[in-house]
C-alpha cells in the first residue's frame, strides 16, 4: 500500500492537521469520539481519503511485478484505509443525524465512492491482470 505526502499550506501545518476525523482516537479500542467531531472537518476528511485511495489503487494498477492474488485483489481490498475510516464514520452517523450539510457532504463525496463504473473498471482490471498477465 502506498501513503500520500500532502502538501502544506504555507503556514507550517500538512493537510488533514487538526482535523478531528483523521486524528487517532484516544477512545477505548480506537472507538470514534463523536463529541470531537466538526462537521466541517467532513470534506477535508473526504478529500484526503479519496486522494490517498486514488494513489493505492495507481499503485496497484502501475505495479511492474508479476500480478498475483496477493498484489492485486488483496492489495485492492486493503487499499484505502482511512476512506473506509472516514465513510465509516460519516455513514453511520449521516443515518442518525441526516442535516442539511450533512446531505451536501454526501453529494461531495459520492462522485467517486458511488461510481460503479471506477469500481467495475477497478474491478475488471484486477482480474485481467491477474488472470491474463500472470504466466
Amino acid at each position: 500500500m502506498i501513503g500520500i505526502a500532502a502538501c502544506g499550506s504555507g503556514n507550517g501545518t500538512t493537510a488533514g492537521e487538526g482535523n478531528t476525523i483523521l486524528a487517532e482516537s484516544k477512545a477505548p479500542f480506537g472507538a470514534p469520539e463523536f463529541d470531537k467531531f466538526k462537521i466541517e472537518d467532513y470534506k477535508e476528511a473526504f478529500d484526503i481519503a479519496l486522494a490517498e485511495k486514488r494513489a493505492d489503487i495507481k499503485a496497484i494498477i502501475e505495479n511492474g511485478d508479476e500480478p498475483t492474488f496477493a498484489n492485486t485483489i488483496d492489495a485492492l481490498e486493503m487499499s484505502g484505509k482511512t476512506l473506509d475510516k472516514v465513510s465509516s464514520i460519516f455513514f453511520n452517523l449521516n443515518e442518525s443525524e441526516n442535516t442539511p450539510q450533512m446531505t451536501e457532504i454526501v453529494y461531495h463525496a459520492q462522485d467517486f465512492i458511488f461510481n460503479p463504473f471506477f469500481f467495475d473498471t477497478l474491478f475488471v482490471t484486477a482480474v485481467f491482470r491477474l488472470v491474463f498477465c500472470s504466466n
